[in-house]
C-alpha cells in the first residue's frame, strides 16, 4: 500500500492480517466464555487463536497479494480447528480465489472480492445460520462494496466497514434465541470483529505494530484450553467429531457436499478444489471414511469421542479416571459403562489413513487386509492426542490411570510416561499385554475403581493381576506376520511348506513369543485348551475373553469348549483390534485368561 493507502499489496496485507490475529489472541479467554453456539463447548477463542497462529507461522510474506492469500488459505486448510477456525479459513480461501490474479488491489477490487468471498462461506455450510459470524461477515463486506466507490483509500473504508460489523455483532442476540437467553453476542462473530479491529487499527495508525509477544503472553492459557476437548453441557446427538484434509478429489465440491451431508450434522466442507477441509459430527465415521477414500486422498484425520467426553464430565461414576489406547480389546458397552477414554492408533494402507476402531472398524479392516496387495502399517497415537486426552482427564479427576499396550511391543508407554510429567495425577502403567488381555486388565482395574479401591492398593495389586494373565493366539497363517515384518520370509516359507500353525503369546517382559506350534488348527485348539486347564487347576479363573479376526465361527467353538471346561461363559467375544490384526492377520483367534489373586 502506498503512502495514501490506496493500494493493497501482499506485505501490507500480511502485516495487517497479523495484527488482526493478535487482536484475537488477546480476546481468547473472553471468546471461550461467550461461546454458546453451535455447541457450548467453550473453545471458539482457542480454535481461532491456534488456527491463526499456525497460519502465521507457516506463511512467508511477499509483495504479491495473490501469493500471500493463497499461502495463508492453504496453510489454514491444513491447520484449521473447530467450526470457527474452519469458517475463518474458508473466508480466506474465497478471498484467495477471487484475487488469484491480483498482485495488488485497489479498494473497489478488494471490496468486490471480500463480498464474493462471503458466498464461499455460505456454500461450505450445510445449514447456514443467521445471527452468527456469517451475518457479520456479510454486513462488513456489503459496507465495503457500498463505500469503496466513495473512499479510494483503505483507512476510511476499513473504519466505516468495521463500524458496520460492530453494529451487526450487537444485533446477533436479536437474531438467535440461544444468544438472547445467554445474554451474549455470537462468539465467532465477536472474534471476527476483534480481527477487523486489529487490522483496521494497524492501517489507521500508519502501520504501527502491536508488540510481538501477544501470543506468548497467552501461550499457557491457550495450550491449556486447546486440550479441553468438547466439554459441552448438551448431550451430543452424534458421537464423533471428525475432521480430515481432502486432496486430489475426483468429485466437484458441490458433488462432495451433496454426497456426504447425510453422514451427520455440523457439516462443513471448506477450501478450494485442490485442497479441502471436512468437518462433521457423525455416529458412523467408519462408513464416512470408507467412502471418502474412494473419492479423494485423505490426510490429517482426527476424531474426538464426544459421547465419552460428555459422560466423563456430566455423569461421573468414580474417583479415579481410566484411559488406554486402542490396542486394548474391550467392547464399547463396557468402555462406556466404566467411562474409559481410548486414544487410537493409526492404521495406514497405501494412500489411506485411518484411526483404529474409529474411522475404521475391524470388519472393514479385514476386508481391506484381504484385498490390498501391500501390507498396512500401524502408527502410534500422536503425542498431541495423548497429551490432549491426559489434560482432559486431569481436569476431571484428581487421579487417572493410563494403561498402555506392552512396552515390549510399542513405544506408546514410553511416550505417554514422558507426557504425563506435564499433567497432575496421571499414573501410566505398562500392561505388558495387548489385545484381549490388555482389555481384561482394563476391566479388572475398572471394577476395582468402581468398588472404591484406593490408587496405591490398585497399583500394588496390578502387578499380580498382570502376572496372572495370559494370552494365547491361534494363528491361521504366518503370511501377515511376514508381510508386516514380524517374521522373516524364510521362516514364513518353511511354515507354509510344512503347514505349521503357530500359537503366539507374550513373555514375562511383554514381548511376542512363539509358545508352540502344530500341524493343524484342531491341534492348536487342543493345546490351548490344555494349557488353560492346567493354569486354572489351582487358581480360580477371574475372567476370560475371546477375540478373533474374521473368524467368528472358530471363536464360538473356543467359547463352547471353554464354557464347558471352566463352568462360566467368556466375559466377552469380539473382533480383534485392527492395530493388532495388522500382524496376526485373518483367521486368528486369541484367548485371554486372568486368574484370581
Amino acid at each position: 500500500m502506498d503512502n495514501s493507502c490506496s493500494r493493497l499489496d501482499g506485505l501490507t496485507f500480511y502485516n495487517a492480517f497479523s495484527q488482526g490475529c493478535k487482536s484475537i489472541f488477546r480476546q481468547t479467554e473472553n471468546l471461550n466464555k461467550i461461546n454458546v453456539f453451535p455447541v457450548a463447548d467453550r473453545d471458539t477463542g482457542t480454535n481461532l487463536s491456534l488456527t491463526l497462529k499456525s497460519i502465521l507461522e507457516s506463511c512467508t510474506p511477499t509483495y504479491a497479494l495473490n501469493k500471500v492469500l493463497s499461502e495463508l488459505a492453504d496453510s489454514g486448510l491444513t491447520s484449521a480447528q473447530g467450526n470457527s477456525g474452519i469458517i475463518f479459513v474458508q473466508y480466506l480461501a474465497g478471498l484467495a480465489t477471487e484475487l488469484a490474479n491480483n498482485e495488488t488491489a485497489d479498494t473497489q477490487t478488494f471490496s468486490k472480492a471480500a463480498r464474493q468471498a462471503v458466498d464461499y462461506v455460505y456454500e461450505a455450510l450445510l445449514s447456514p445460520v443467521e445471527g452468527t459470524v456469517l451475518t457479520v461477515m456479510r454486513s462488513w463486506a456489503d459496507e465495503l462494496v457500498d463505500q469503496s466507490g466513495m473512499d479510494g483509500e483503505f483507512t476510511l473504508l476499513l473504519e466505516k466497514a468495521k463500524l458496520k460489523a460492530v453494529e451487526a455483532l450487537a444485533n446477533t442476540p436479536n437474531q438467535m434465541q440461544l444468544l438472547a437467553k445467554a445474554g451474549v453476542p455470537d462468539a465467532g462473530a465477536q472474534g471476527f470483529v476483534n480481527f477487523l479491529e486489529g487490522m483496521s487499527d494497524f492501517i489507521a495508525s500508519g502501520f504501527r505494530f502491536i508488540e510481538d509477544n501477544v501470543f506468548a503472553e497467552n501461550q499457557e492459557t491457550l495450550q491449556t484450553e486447546a486440550n479441553t476437548i468438547h466439554s459441552s453441557t448438551e448431550f451430543p446427538q452424534f458421537r464423533y467429531c471428525a475432521e480430515a484434509v481432502l486432496t486430489r478429489s475426483r468429485l466437484s465440491i458441490s458433488a462432495l457436499r451433496e454426497k456426504y451431508k447425510t453422514y451427520g450434522d455440523s457439516f462443513i466442507l471448506a477450501g478450494r478444489p485442490e485442497k479441502l477441509h471436512l468437518h462433521i459430527h457423525s455416529n458412523q465415521p467408519e462408513l464416512l471414511f470408507a467412502e471418502l477414500h474412494k473419492d479423494a486422498e485423505v490426510s490429517g484425520v482426527k476424531a474426538d469421542d464426544m459421547l465419552a467426553q460428555y459422560n466423563i464430565v456430566h455423569n461421573p461414576k468414580a474417583a479415579i479416571g481410566l484411559m488406554t489406547d486402542s490396542a486394548a480389546d474391550l467392547p464399547v458397552d463396557l468402555s462406556d459403562k466404566y467411562h474409559i477414554l481410548s486414544v487410537p492408533f493409526g492404521i495406514n494402507f497405501p494412500q489411506m489413513q485411518y484411526l483404529d476402531k474409529v474411522t475404521i472398524q475391524p470388519g472393514m479392516f479385514y476386508k481391506l487386509l484381504k484385498s490390498e496387495s501391500k501390507a498396512p502399517t500401524s502408527s502410534l497415537p500422536t503425542p498431541k492426542s495423548l497429551d490432549t486426552a491426559m489434560h482432559f482427564m486431569a481436569t476431571q479427576y484428581e487421579q487417572t490411570i493410563c494403561l498402555h499396550i506392552s512396552s515390549g511391543l510399542s513405544s506408546t508407554y514410553q511416550v505417554s510416561r514422558k507426557l504425563a510429567e506435564q499433567h497432575k495425577g496421571i499414573t501410566v502403567l505398562d500392561s505388558r499385554h495387548l489385545s484381549v488381555t490388555q482389555g481384561l486388565l482394563l476391566l479388572r482395574i475398572a471394577r476395582a475403581i468402581e468398588q472404591g479401591m484406593p490408587l496405591a492398593e490398585l497399583i500394588h495389586r496390578f502387578e499380580n493381576w498382570k502376572n496372572n494373565t495370559w494370552i494365547y493366539t491361534d494363528i491361521a497363517t504366518l503370511k501377515y506376520m511376514v508381510r508386516s515384518g514380524r517374521v522373516s520370509p524364510l521362516k514364513g516359507l518353511f511354515a507354509r511348506l510344512l503347514n505349521i500353525k503357530p500359537i503366539v503369546s507374550v513373555d514375562t517382559e511383554g514381548k511376542g513369543m512363539a509358545w508352540g506350534k502344530s500341524f493343524s488348527r484342531s491341534s492348536n485348539l487342543k493345546k490351548i485348551l490344555q494349557i488353560i486347564k492346567d493354569k486354572s487347576a489351582d487358581n480360580q479363573v477371574w475372567e476370560y475373553a475371546i477375540v478373533h479376526s474374521a473368524a467368528a465361527q472358530r471363536a464360538s467353538l473356543y467359547a463352547e469348549k471353554l464354557t464347558g471346561m471352566l463352568n462360566k461363559p467368556p466375559a466377552y467375544i469380539m473382533e480383534l483390534s485392527p492395530v493388532v490384526g495388522v500382524h496376526n492377520g485373518i483367521g486368528a483367534v486369541a484367548v485371554g485368561i486372568s486368574l484370581e489373586d
